[in-house]
This record gives structure tokens, sequence and C-alpha cells, in this order.
């Protein structure tokens, strides 16, 4: 993985953040948990912002 040549430090963060998040769940709790927040945002900008919401 290379996504630091590709992402901002913030953004970068935020990934790592939701990485451990998920890690900590099982795998359908995860999967769920990531298709109920992408329902509901169309960027990438508000899907990190809606898990800063919450």
């Amino acid at each position: 993985r290379r996504e630091e040549l590709l992402t901002s430090d913030e953004e970068l963060n935020r990934m790592w953040i939701l990485r451990k998040l998920l890690h900590s769940m099982e795998d359908i709790d995860a999967t769920e948990f990531l298709i109920d927040k992408l329902k509901d945002t169309k960027t990438n900008d508000e899907f990190f912002a809606s898990m800063k919401r919450k």
C-alpha cells in the first residue's frame, strides 16, 4: 500500500482509525456497518464527516 502518496495526512489518519474500528468487529458486522454508512453519503469526504459526527 502506498496510500500516503495519494491522500492527505488527515485522510490517511481517518482511514487508519476506520481500519482499527472495522478490525475489532466481526466480518458481517463490519460489512453491514460500512454499507449503512456508505448508503447515506456520496463522497469520501461526506463519509468521513459522517463518521466524525457519530
